[in-house]
């Protein structure tokens, strides 16, 4: 009696302690393991791993088609998505199409040095698909009525592609020209003036990397294109387009 009595009771403990499944075979089954066999299997929750080496790489839940030539981006935090980047391929730009245009397309370059002076005279300095590298001088005589001084107001400029990258640099503002090479840069222009007689001048001045083309860069962006010689002064400005 004893020994039924203690297994009775033991048996009872049993059955208080055991707790159901929570729901009907088979949608209540435990996911099955990853294994090492060829069946495909489907994981819809995170997975996480240390290092993923693979012969073969698909990205693709067949939510959308993927265009070939995509490429795989990700945002901040990481999650990545397939897209197709509009990348444009470089111009070739030759012979005389030394600058690109903000269409992209391939263009002449033309450079345009002012100089001017309080005694009435002043002097520009066009020059028309000019090259890179390439210089040029210009001289404006200074007339008293109708005859020659003797003295100019002289204009210099100097042009060169800064920079050698295998494609159209990142707009950064500039104009964007093509070296001897076929390399990219950023137009670069040197200048300076003067009255020929030495009475006064501006030195050589640098373009600014961001000048934009059709902006005129003068006095108002660097106080350094004026001089101020007593009874005469001098002014220095300098644009240039690609068209």
């Amino acid at each position: 009696m004893v020994v039924t009595g203690i297994v009775l009771g033991f048996s009872l403990q049993l059955v208080g302690a055991w707790v159901s499944v929570p729901g009907s075979p088979q949608s209540n089954n435990i996911g099955a393991p990853i294994n090492t066999g060829v069946q495909t299997q489907t994981k819809p929750g995170t997975l996480g791993v240390g290092i993923l080496s693979t012969q073969y790489f698909n990205l693709n839940d067949g939510s959308k088609p993927i265009e070939p030539g995509s490429v795989l981006v990700s945002d901040a935090t990481g999650n990545a998505s397939w897209q197709k980047l509009d990348c444009k391929a470089a111009p070739v730009c030759t012979g005389g199409n030394n600058c690109i245009k903000p269409d992209g397309s391939c263009g002449k370059l033309y450079v345009h040095v002012f100089g001017g002076s309080n005694i009435g005279n002043s002097c520009w300095a066009i020059e028309r698909s000019v090259g890179t590298p390439d210089s040029f001088d210009r001289g404006c005589p200074i007339m008293s009525g109708n005859t020659n001084t003797g003295v100019n107001i002289d204009v210099h400029g100097k042009v060169s592609c800064e920079g050698n990258s295998k494609s159209v640099p990142q707009n950064q503002g500039g104009t964007a020209c093509v070296n001897e090479d076929g390399t990219y840069g950023w137009v670069k222009v040197r200048f300076a003036g003067s009255i020929s007689d030495g009475s006064c001048g501006v030195g050589w001045t640098d373009s600014p990397y961001d000048l934009k083309p059709g902006v005129t860069y003068d006095r108002s962006m660097n106080p350094y294109l004026h001089s101020d010689c007593g009874s005469r002064d001098f002014n220095l400005s300098m644009n240039w387009s690609c068209q």
